[in-house]
């Protein structure tokens, strides 16, 4: 569900920052947030060795959006641009408090509970925002660009997989080499 989500934001956001490197519109103080078509805070995603690194605009040019999709996303994207930005930074602020409670200088079991209490309250309403948005988002599609879109999610997954074992076998050599064995 989470890559699912991860994805489908990269497509909508990668719509909203192109259309707006189109406009030639003045920044936009949500660009440098964690919201979807923003650019990144800390410039461009270097690749790593052997890394394929999809951009949000590549993968919606596979899709093959038609004029009247790629206005659709950008109507979704500016419904939804606002709360997920706040949304994110309530769990972020939450995540804090959280951690100050547990690890503050006092430590009060009924306060850990209540922060933990209120960062599950943000980080399922963040979860149901996003679901609403893949929903919406999905409607858009024709049933062939559905099916891109899963080719591509699926490679997506394939290679994430597939990086974690690489990195399992690497940890497992390196604690071989290390007894010598």
């Amino acid at each position: 569900m989470r890559s699912w989500a991860f994805v489908l934001l990269l497509l909508l956001g990668a719509w909203g920052g192109a259309v707006a490197r189109q406009g030639a519109q003045p920044p936009d103080p949500l660009r440098r947030a964690n919201v979807p078509g923003a650019a990144p805070a800390i410039g461009p995603q270097t690749p790593q060795p052997g890394q394929i690194i999809l951009t949000r605009l590549a993968i919606l040019r596979m899709l093959n959006l038609s004029p009247e999709q790629q206005q659709r996303i950008r109507e979704i994207r500016r419904r939804y641009v606002a709360q997920l930005l706040e949304l994110r930074q309530s769990v972020e602020e939450r995540r804090d408090v959280l951690r100050e409670a547990i690890y503050g200088e006092m430590l009060d079991p009924q306060r850990v509970e209540q922060a933990l209490r209120e960062f599950l309250e943000r980080q399922s309403a963040l979860i149901r925002l996003e679901t609403q948005l893949e929903l919406e988002f999905r409607q858009v599609l024709t049933p062939e660009q559905l099916a891109r879109f899963r080719e591509i999610q699926n490679e997506a997954l394939t290679i994430r997989r597939m990086r974690y074992e690489l990195r399992q076998r690497e940890e497992r050599l390196r604690e071989r080499l290390r007894r010598g064995s």
